[in-house]
């Protein structure tokens, strides 16, 4: 973490000379874009006028194409994407359905939900909206609750306010997983910001999992937590090969982990046709809504008021402090910060400029009496497919986006139904890798919006052109990692006027909002 660069001018700023609107990580180079895999949803950073590092990814298309039909319109997307990164975003447009004949799948019911006796969460209610507070945080979910908890923590008066309830957003419909890095295999890293600069984001995300890990067991939420250790599974050769160089790069002071063929993974986990894994000792699962339900409950407990069901429509800053505006009245404070994530857009679609909301796609089966049981969360095709299976022994199983042609789900923002294609897509994979879980019957099924960033890094600082809004938002699906650290980061920024992250801050891509564009009322 300590080479993650930062301002030491204070945060948001540049230091004398240096240009604002780029990343100190990204120095050398411009920020290029490409779909993202990893967990579900997005485009990430290249190094432009080089070769994608996800370029290996194109070879593992093609390794598994007899297996299942891979889109070939990703190149299209990414260049679309490039082409016009402020178009619009907020669609609904898919091929959701209601389940076919002879199917009887809840959608829209996430699994963390299931046992949910009040599924509008912890919490006060829309009428109790105070007049003002010293800080509003608009989002409940773990960046929103996290950098609640620290507020409350350095005597600020807080209000947390959020459209649903805490856990009903994108935390409580992740799939949970605590992974170290970015969604890109560590190399792939490396070769678009160079040794130092990969190792940095893993420190920074591993430091940033320790903390929320603190976090859990000193209040003791109760969340299913377990760091096992984590498995990524190599499609073909040359991804194996990837897995074996970023191993490498971690040797030295970080456990690197150990790598095995194909018929050693088959043998551990009786996971078939892969051509080698990746076992990641440090990595780890909870249940994302458990945990942000006892975040709230934390924040709450500490000062802050977590006040559910309301929406933010407006928000309007002056020489005296920030309004926000919901249809259950107006709330005054001094500051303000966004954590909507893929949400802000509707908040004011002018964020759309920034970041892009893409739709991740989850199923949960029935529990498995038989086959072995897998004890570790597992990504796979270069983050493609991910899953993990419960202690009761349901599976859960993600992915497969890459079916929704032709834009891989980029720009859904419906969380109310699923893609009937990425359903099939997703039994196809399960039925050819995961033969001792495919006769399992599907229980339920749920989607959850995601948001990411051209260059892959979240966005976490002063809204530009905005002195007392703030913004942590965009972790470009690994909001378990990237997440808790920079919300804390964030909370002592406004506190005590602390450095954020330079690399992070959103005044790297500024230039995309110019100053009339800047957040205001709708």
């Amino acid at each position: 973490m300590d080479r993650v660069a930062y301002h030491e001018g204070g945060p948001g700023r540049a230091r004398e000379g240096e240009d604002s609107g780029r990343s100190a990580l990204f120095a050398t180079a411009g920020a290029g874009r490409r779909a993202h895999p990893g967990g579900g949803p997005a485009p990430r950073y290249r190094l432009s006028g080089t070769r994608a590092p996800g370029s290996a990814r194109a070879d593992a298309r093609r390794s598994v194409r007899d297996a299942r039909p891979v889109s070939t319109s990703r190149a299209d997307a990414r260049r679309a994407h490039r082409r016009d990164p402020g178009r619009a975003r907020l669609r609904s447009g898919c091929d959701c359905g209601a389940p076919r004949e002879g199917r009887d799948l809840s959608v829209d019911r996430p699994f963390w939900l299931a046992d949910v006796v009040d599924p509008e969460g912890p919490g006060e209610r829309p009428e109790t909206l105070p007049a003002r507070a010293d800080v509003v945080v608009v989002g409940a979910g773990v960046v929103g609750c996290v950098v609640a908890i620290h507020l409350a923590r350095g005597g600020a008066d807080v209000v947390v306010l959020d459209a649903r309830a805490p856990g009903r957003g994108a935390t409580g419909r992740s799939a949970g997983f605590l992974i170290r890095g970015t969604a890109d295999h560590p190399d792939q890293v490396a070769s678009a910001v160079g040794r130092e600069g990969a190792l940095a984001l893993w420190d920074y995300t591993a430091g940033s999992i320790d903390e929320l890990v603190g976090l859990v067991r000193e209040h003791r939420i109760e969340c299913g937590l377990r760091r096992d250790g984590s498995l990524v599974l190599a499609m073909d050769d040359a991804e194996r090969g990837s897995l074996r160089v970023s191993r490498e790069l971690l040797e030295g002071t970080r456990e690197p982990g150990e790598i095995w063929t194909g018929d050693e993974v088959e043998q551990r986990t009786g996971l078939v046709l892969f051509a080698g894994g990746w076992f990641r000792p440090g990595d780890g699962v909870l249940d994302p809504g458990r945990l942000c339900r006892g975040l709230a409950d934390v924040a709450s407990r500490l000062g802050a008021r977590v006040i559910s069901g309301v929406r933010v429509d407006a928000i309007d800053e002056d020489g005296n402090g920030v309004r926000l505006t919901t249809r259950h009245g107006m709330i005054a404070s001094a500051q303000a910060v966004l954590a909507t994530n893929a949400a802000l857009p509707m908040i004011d679609a002018r964020f759309g400029r920034w970041l892009s909301p893409v739709r991740a796609q989850m199923l949960v089966t029935g529990p498995s009496r038989d086959a072995a049981r897998l004890s570790w969360p597992v990504y796979a095709h270069h983050g493609y497919e991910y899953w993990r299976q419960e202690p009761t022994g349901e599976l859960l199983f993600g992915g497969c986006r890459w079916a929704a042609k032709p834009g891989l789900e980029c720009g859904v923002t419906d969380d109310a139904c699923v893609s009937e294609t990425v359903f099939e897509a997703q039994r196809t994979f399960i039925a050819r890798h995961l033969p001792s879980l495919a006769s399992l019957p599907v229980r339920a099924r749920w989607s959850g919006i995601m948001a990411f960033t051209t260059d892959g890094l979240p966005l976490v600082g002063r809204v530009p052109g905005q002195e007392r809004l703030w913004m942590c938002a965009a972790c470009n699906g690994h909001g378990l990692a990237f997440g808790p650290r920079s919300a804390r980061l964030l909370a002592e920024a406004i506190l005590h006027a602390t450095p954020l992250p330079v690399d992070f801050t959103p005044a790297r891509l500024s230039s995309r909002m110019t100053s009339a564009d800047s957040p205001g009322g709708n």
